[in-house]
Formats: structure tokens, C-alpha cells, sequence
């Protein structure tokens, strides 16, 4: 130890250890500084340390809250008491108040999570072109999308579930009523009238040439509770006009199809008539579908059978309607457009009652001529005998005329301006007239017949609409038979 007087110093001793020319422990006695290490000749501290300092052991307290903090200037050290409040605790914070309060940056800066080393998440920080800031991407760092996963399936992983992003939503029931939602989207675009755009709530695609694909798949199950209703897939169409619950662009599959015909839901009903004379209207066609039409709707290639939505417009418009073209997806931007052309869909399904009533209508055709043929036969008898005796079975019967009224179908039929209708009176007939009515059985025309015997009427209809009308023979009081007749351009 060597007494050496500081000569820049003059307030106090100075007491200077060194084992050469520069000493690393100086005392001075004025003030009570000590320094240390190179370059601690002259401390301004009570302990100057000049270089790095290593303690080796030191005793462990986890409930202290207090932490020492180097000032980046001076060098001086102080208490930090607030360290709980501004630093994160992989215990939990209790004292975190948000938006005062959070975790991430202060500048344009992005926000990686990593485990393992490898990134697994980014939040965007400053917007680069179709890369908005507050984009959060999983497995990928330039998310093009509010939330985008891109995770890589890797084949013989463990578990094979790579690619997958799986929302589970758990309830215990409790007896309250709850709806649960483990996965929704809602997209809402507000802007002028006209504005230009595609909105989606939920975008799903599944592509890949060696396996079956399926972009949406809906399942539905529970106890076998017959109060409880399951829905694979739901959908609401809420609107009257160019709303559809579905749309599908090719082939759909269901194992039963059933339609709303509940009569709580229905008002004016009335009996079909006129089922027989619709259906001679209908024109039946052969044809192929143009599977390269500009609106790249996915028809079958093999031949069709049906009907032209242009002819059924013309005797049943009810059942032709207009539906909006399928979605565009642009290849290099991913825009989408459609929905706007429309083309003409038919429900092929409101025929059934229609051929329903013509059936009933040849049915009873049908019946009222084997009445007539069993009149006009008189009687008949019939011998049989056993054949296996040689003996031929033989029939008497009687025929004899009939005399009764009769009314023809007007021929041609359909029509255009002209029609003309054959009848037979018998002589004896005192009154009669034919009855004209529409298809909703308003009594139009009332016309006498006066000749006897066969005989025909010529019916001009030029001033009548297109449309099905009915006229019957109205003989003595009676009528003799109800016929339909079509006018058609």
C-alpha cells in the first residue's frame, strides 16, 4: 500500500493502491468516495466502479418488487418501485389497465411470436400494399387478409393435422336458453347506391386432384331427443326478391327433398281445373345444354328432356323465374364478380299437380264412355263351358242406337282465331244451348242451338285473350258433358 497525494484533488488525502504506475483502488478520504478499476483515480461516488462487476452469490427473495436501474447518462444506479406496473409477468399482471396498459409496439414496427426459435405468428405493423397494418398472420409473414393461417401440410407428421385451423365450442347446459357459435363471420360493406361489391361472410375451398374435396361440410348431431331439430347446413333468405337460401353452380344430391305445403301457410285455395287442356299446351323437348356459355354455369354434357322457359311462359308464367349468374373469381387479383346477368330457371316441380289433374280429368273421360259403351251394348249374355270338353264358350248380345245428346271436342285444339265444335242432338230435345266459361268458371257466352240432329259450331275468337275456356251443352235442363278448349298464338 503506497501513500500518494492527489495532486488534481486538493480536498482531501488521497490513499492510492496499484502494483504499477496506475492505480485501481483509490480512497478519498473527503467525501468517503471509493473507486475502482481502471481509470478510478479520481471517484465522484461512494462506490465508483470503473469496468464490470460480478457478485457470486447472492440470496433469492421472489416477493421483492423492487429492482435496480442504471441511469444511461450518469451511470448512477436507483430503485425502480414500479417495475410490477410496466413489465409483463409470465405469472399474470394483476394491475393492467387497457388501452393505458398492453403489449406490442409504439412504432411501425411488426410483432413477432416465436416458439422453439421459428416464428409462428406476425401482426402487421405498417401498411405495404395489399399488407395491412393490423394484419395477423399464422404461418406465413405477409398476411393479405384480417386473419390468414398458411400452414404447409407435412405428410407423415404427427398428428397428420398440419394445415388444419379447428374452433371447438364447449357448453355445460344449465337450463337457460343459449345460442353457441364456435365459428362466425359477417361481412357488411356500406356505401353509395350502386356501389360495386362482393360481400361474404365465409369463403371456403378444398383443392386437390388426387382426393375428394369438400369446401363446406355441415354435420348435425345429438341425442335421439325427437323435440331436439338438427341442421347439417342452414340458411336464410331474407328478402322477396333475388334472395336464395343456396345457391349451387353443378349437380345436387339430397336422399329427400321436401317442399312447404302445410295449409297454415297457404290462402285461396281452389280446386285446379283445366289440367288436361294445360298440359296439351305444353311442348316437351329434347336438347343439349351449351356447355361453353359465357356465364360459366356447370351443366351436364348428356342429353336433356324438358321444356323451353320461353313456350311455359306463355300458359304458366308462375313457374318461370330469374336467377342471378355465378361468382367470377379473377385469377391474378382473387376479385370476385357475378350475381348480376340473369337467366330464366323453371320449377319443375308445380307440374306434378297439373299432370295430376289431367290424369283425373282422362280418368273420368275414361269412365263416362264405358257408361256410354255399356248403355248403348244393351245386354249381354255369356255361355262358357269347360274347355277341356271340347266345348266352345259363345256370347249373345244386343245392340241397338242410342238417341242421346252428345258433344264433341273442338277441333283443332289449341287455336288460334277459330275453332269448331261437333254435337249431335236428338230430335225430341226441346231447349238447348252451349255454356262458354274462362278457367276461373265465369259464365262468358250463352249461345242456342237450333238445328237437330248432327251438326257443328264454328266459334270466331279473335277479341278472346290466350288463355283455357270451357263450354258445355246445356240440353233440357241437363248438361250433357263439360269439354276445355286452348286459344294460343
Amino acid at each position: 500500500m503506497t501513500y500518494t497525494p492527489n495532486a488534481t484533488n486538493t480536498s482531501g488525502v488521497h490513499c492510492d493502491f496499484y502494483n504499477d504506475a496506475n492505480g485501481f483502488l483509490t480512497i478519498v478520504p473527503t467525501g468517503d468516495y471509493v473507486g475502482i478499476g481502471s481509470g478510478a483515480s479520481n471517484p465522484a461516488r461512494t462506490l465508483d466502479v470503473f469496468g464490470r462487476a460480478r457478485i457470486q452469490t447472492m440470496p433469492t427473495d421472489n416477493t421483492m418488487t423492487e429492482v435496480v436501474v442504471r441511469d444511461a447518462t450518469t451511470g448512477d444506479l436507483f430503485v425502480n418501485t414500479d417495475v410490477g406496473a410496466l413489465d409483463w409477468h409470465i405469472i399474470g399482471n394483476s394491475n393492467v389497465t387497457a388501452p393505458t396498459n398492453f403489449l406490442g409496439t409504439t412504432n411501425a414496427n411488426d410483432v413477432a411470436f416465436r416458439s422453439t426459435n421459428v416464428e409462428r405468428m406476425r401482426i402487421i405493423g405498417l401498411t405495404n400494399g395489399v399488407v395491412l397494418a393490423g394484419n395477423i398472420g399464422l404461418g406465413l409473414t405477409n398476411p393479405t387478409a384480417r386473419f390468414h393461417s398458411e400452414y404447409a401440410y407435412v405428410q407423415n407428421t404427427t398428428p397428420e393435422t398440419n394445415g388444419s385451423f379447428i374452433v371447438n365450442g364447449t357448453y355445460t347446459a344449465s337450463g337457460a336458453a343459449i345460442t353457441l357459435r364456435a365459428v362466425e363471420g359477417k361481412c357488411t360493406v356500406t356505401g353509395p347506391t350502386g356501389y360495386n361489391s362482393t360481400n361474404i361472410g365465409g369463403d371456403f375451398t378444398a383443392l386437390y386432384g388426387g382426393c375428394p374435396n369438400i369446401g363446406v361440410r355441415g354435420t348435425a348431431a345429438g341425442t335421439t331427443n325427437s323435440t331436439s331439430v338438427k341442421v347439417g347446413v342452414y340458411g336464410d333468405a331474407l328478402g322477396a326478391n333475388r334472395y336464395w337460401a343456396g345457391y349451387f353452380n353443378g349437380f345436387v344430391y339430397s336422399s329427400q327433398l321436401l317442399q312447404v305445403s302445410d295449409p297454415q301457410f297457404k290462402t285461396d285455395i281452389e280446386e285446379l281445373q283445366g289440367g288436361l287442356a294445360i298440359v296439351n299446351q305444353l311442348k316437351p323437348k329434347t336438347y343439349l345444354f351449351d356447355t361453353k356459355n359465357a356465364m360459366v354455369l356447370s351443366l351436364p354434357a348428356e342429353k336433356q328432356f324438358g321444356f323451353l322457359t320461353t313456350d311455359i311462359k306463355t300458359s304458366l308464367p308462375e313457374l318461370v323465374k330469374m336467377a342471378p349468374s355465378p361468382l367470377i373469381e379473377d385469377t391474378i387479383t382473387g376479385a370476385l364478380s357475378g350475381m348480376n346477368d340473369s337467366f330464366q330457371i323453371m320449377n319443375y316441380n308445380a307440374l306434378i299437380p297439373i299432370l295430376v289433374s289431367a290424369v283425373q280429368e282422362l280418368s273420368t273421360q275414361v269412365s263416362d264412355l264405358q257408361s256410354e259403351l255399356n248403355g248403348c251394348c244393351g245386354t249381354n249374355k255369356m255361355k262358357s263351358d269347360d274347355s277341356e270338353n271340347g266345348v266352345i264358350s259363345s256370347q249373345t248380345i244386343s245392340l241397338k242406337n242410342t238417341n242421346a245428346p252428345f258433344l264433341g271436342q273442338n277441333i283443332p285444339n289449341p287455336y288460334e282465331n277459330q275453332t269448331t265444335i261437333p254435337y249431335y242432338l236428338p230430335n225430341e230435345a226441346v231447349h238447348a244451348f252451349i255454356i262458354f266459361s274462362d278457367e276461373l268458371g265465369r259464365q262468358f257466352n250463352q249461345i242456342e242451338i237450333i238445328g237437330r240432329g248432327k251438326g257443328q259450331l264454328t266459334a270466331l275468337t279473335t277479341e278472346l285473350e290466350d288463355g283455357i275456356y270451357s263450354y258445355s251443352p246445356i240440353v233440357d235442363g241437363n248438361k250433357v258433358a263439360t269439354k276445355q278448349m286452348v286459344k294460343q298464338h
